[in-house]
């Protein structure tokens, strides 16, 4: 079983004002427990949903910690630092030919 993870996009930031346990609001809290839940290989597009862009922090939120495949779209973001699954893919039509490689 797979599971496709796009719930967020890059632009997600979790309230630093919030406890960890509310900075992710519903429902999108409860989808991304029954992705974790599913027992189903994870395929995060962009960013691990709960991921901060810029660190690959979860503040304690609830969050893919752990995707089996990331596909960064255009480039890498700095968060795929942190990514450690089986493996990373980076796709999009207009990716310059020097970030390809």
């Amino acid at each position: 079983n797979v599971v496709v993870d796009a719930v967020f996009g890059f632009s997600f930031r979790a309230d630093p004002a919030l406890p960890p346990s509310q900075a992710v609001r519903s429902p999108f809290d409860e989808l991304i427990k029954a992705m974790v839940s599913s027992g189903g290989r994870i395929v995060s597009v962009d960013i691990p949903s709960g991921w901060a862009v810029d660190s690959g922090d979860t503040v304690g939120c609830t969050s893919v910690k752990d995707p089996a495949v990331l596909v960064s779209l255009t480039a890498p973001k700095l968060c795929a630092q942190s990514f450690s699954g089986e493996a990373h893919y980076c796709g999009g039509r207009f990716v310059p030919p020097v970030l390809a490689e």
